[in-house]
């Protein structure tokens, strides 16, 4: 039984005990090697997962081969394409695993079945969608008007670790950067 699950689901609703046990029961592990992909595009997402440890990077390919980050995925995050997982169609990301890691993923069946028995689950999750939403969003407007020093502090706000975790590339791939402009930003925060 994972304690980070178990917390971070009682974020999204109170649980007891017993209904947590329950909801844990569908659970089931999955261990992903360094390299190995979780999702490619136009795969439907099969399991809402939650990330125990690890880390992942959410990726599109451009038509000229261009692989464009468009977010990570660290422990205590919830992995995968929530709109696939849903709405049973194709996604439309690649995820990949940075590092060996260790998920907890729950069926979309296995899901709605808990949620049918145990409704506040549901609700929680709605609101769960809804931050999540809005944080993405808040992401993107924040990603179109700040500076390139902004975006990088923000991210070392949300992933503290990520450039000693993370290829250089992929960072500045998420940043909208050049990898040389990530040098020179990793080098002037270095000393703070």
């Amino acid at each position: 039984m994972s304690d980070m699950l178990k917390k971070q689901m009682n974020k999204i609703a109170p649980l007891t005990e017993d209904e947590f046990a329950y909801i844990f029961s569908f659970y089931k592990e999955l261990h992903l090697k360094k390299k190995e992909h979780l999702l490619r595009v136009g795969q439907v997402c099969n399991y809402l997962c939650y990330c125990e440890r690890g880390c992942f990077r959410k990726y599109d390919i451009t038509e000229e081969g261009e692989e464009i980050v468009v977010d990570f995925a660290i422990e205590d995050y919830w992995v995968g394409d929530p709109f696939s997982l849903v709405n049973r169609s194709p996604t439309k990301y690649n995820l990949q695993a940075l590092e060996d890691s260790d998920l907890y993923g729950i069926t979309y069946d296995d899901y709605r079945k808990v949620c049918a028995e145990i409704p506040k689950m549901q609700q929680g999750y709605v609101m769960f969608v809804g931050r999540n939403n809005n944080a993405i969003v808040d992401m993107l407007a924040h990603s179109k008007t700040s500076s390139a020093e902004d975006r990088y502090m923000k991210m070392l706000e949300r992933f503290p670790n990520l450039p000693n975790r993370v290829a250089a590339n992929y960072i500045a791939s998420y940043l909208g950067i050049q990898p040389a402009s990530l040098s020179r930003l990793k080098k002037k925060f270095s000393g703070r």
